[in-house]
């Protein structure tokens, strides 16, 4: 039994590192199994990447008949529909799945669904069935965690923040990353008063700082309120069901609390 569960290659985990290396050896002649227990795609193509850009797309829409408006190019806005973007995002997500899916398939690639472990050298237990590989990749990624302050239980994170069902009237973002950054400016779009809290001197510090400082501008004009040098210190729901973030900035010297539906 165990020759029928032999493989040149094992690898751990369907998402973009996974599929792409399992197809690519595929391709030069290996015998290859992946390993995923949710849906392919991973991060990317589930919760990161794909649907955010489809949130800023739409987002970017909005904004786009807004300005029209504005200029009298339209006569009037109208309305636009979030449970329809959010079909339209879902659509988007499993028709990119699926496609990787048949091309796992196409390239002659074993698919096997479940958690994966590794048991013994060369060995990995899904079930109740090790399987051998000659190599083994560990292609699992990572997830979301929330803070260790007070609160973080009243937190959610971005996973979640892309299914959410409304738009809140108030969203504070913890943290002016890439994935933070998206949500803040596709939620301002979408109607939300926006303030995104990040604890170093400035946004995206590792990228060139005059195309930083320009898009903070951009941003700020959309009226998504920055704080840079501060830390979330707490979060505490109030007796209207209204969430208090509690900050203050990294040196001490100032500190506030800003009210939110969703954190």
């Amino acid at each position: 039994k165990l020759a029928e569960n032999k493989f040149d290659l094992l690898i751990i985990g369907g998402g973009p590192g996974g599929y792409s290396t399992a197809i690519a050896a595929a391709k030069e002649g290996l015998s290859v199994a992946l390993f995923e227990a949710a849906t392919l795609g991973g991060t990317c193509l589930n919760v990161g990447c794909i649907p955010t850009k489809y949130l800023l797309d739409k987002a970017a829409a909005i904004e786009k008949v807004r300005s029209l408006t504005n200029r009298k190019i339209f006569k009037e806005a109208g309305f636009y529909s979030f449970r329809k973007i959010q079909t339209g995002r879902e659509e988007v997500v499993k028709k990119l799945t699926t496609g990787v899916e048949y091309l796992l398939k196409a390239n002659k690639v074993t698919l096997i669904r479940g958690n994966a472990s590794l048991c013994k050298r060369g060995r990995v237990r899904c079930g109740n069935t090790e399987y051998e590989g000659e190599n083994i990749i560990i292609a699992t990624g990572s997830e979301a965690v929330r803070l260790p302050i007070p609160g973080a239980e009243y937190t959610i994170t971005s996973t979640e923040a892309l299914a959410l069902e409304k738009v809140p009237e108030k969203l504070v973002v913890i943290g002016g990353g890439v994935i933070g950054m998206e949500l803040a400016s596709a939620f301002c779009s979408f109607g939300s008063e926006v303030t995104v809290i990040e604890v170093l001197p400035e946004l995206f510090m590792s990228e060139d700082r005059k195309a930083v400082h320009y898009m903070k501008k951009e941003l700020e004009k959309l009226d998504i309120h920055i704080l840079c040098k501060t830390k979330v210190e707490a979060v505490k729901m109030n007796e209207k069901g209204k969430y208090e973030v509690y900050y203050a900035s990294v040196d001490e010297e100032e500190a506030g609390v800003v009210m939110a539906d969703k954190v």
